[in-house]
């Protein structure tokens, strides 16, 4: 969130003194690597120390496998960025917004992987394909990114009704959302008996049929 501010000040600032906004996003990129750089150095001290906790009463969690995986996205959206010079240069439009979106969908992707909570999750998950819609429609102009946008636009939000759906059924049954509690309760969950057992199967169902056509996996890649 500090580097996503920071960004946002400086790019403010900078259209206040006329300044190409071209430029203004190839340095944002510029200056967003070195921020997720560090970043990644602080996880890679956690990840050495090995600190564990959690935040928001178990709604994030903060153990090795996490910190593993965010250093693990971290990486990923570096990767991203570095190829994304040329894209911004050749692009017809100055595409100022496009660090900003990257950095937020970063952010998000990251609680995701920290989240403790099916609440949690799903926010994370919602919040972070809004940004998707977002990079997607950059292409505009192009009949495909259209309809890419549109397409991935309605089957999300088909699959959070989905997920929200399963969510309940697992409050329902469950009583919890905490990640923990339902694997415990899920070891047993031969004890439940009748419609509660039919109620917890099918809530796994619309949370992993809801969680692939959000990532866009087999079979919901369409």
């Amino acid at each position: 969130m500090v580097l996503i501010s920071y960004l946002l000040t400086v790019l403010a600032l900078e259209l206040g003194q006329g300044r190409s906004k071209k430029d203004l996003a190839l340095e944002s990129l510029a200056a967003l690597r070195v921020g997720l750089l560090c970043v990644a150095f602080l996880y890679f001290l956690q990840l050495a120390y090995n600190h564990t906790g959690s935040a928001f009463s178990g709604y994030f969690l903060v153990n090795s496998y996490t910190t593993t995986f965010k250093l693990l996205t971290l990486l990923s959206g570096l990767f991203v960025l570095h190829n994304s010079d040329e894209y911004i240069r050749r692009h017809e439009r100055h595409l100022l917004e496009y660090p900003i979106v990257l950095s937020l969908a970063l952010l998000l992707m990251l609680l995701l992987v920290s989240a403790g909570h099916l609440i949690s999750a799903f926010l994370a998950l919602v919040g972070f394909s809004l940004n998707i819609y977002v990079l997607i429609l950059f292409d505009a102009p192009t009949a495909v990114a259209r309809e890419a946008g549109i397409k991935y636009f309605y089957l999300s939000a088909f699959s959070s009704g989905l997920f929200i759906y399963g969510i309940f059924l697992f409050f329902l049954v469950t009583g919890t959302g905490h990640f923990y509690e339902i694997a415990t309760l899920m070891t047993y969950a031969e004890e439940i008996q009748g419609t509660g057992l039919e109620l917890l199967q099918l809530a796994v169902v619309f949370i992993l049929t809801g969680l692939f056509f959000k990532l866009s996996a087999f079979p919901g890649h369409l």
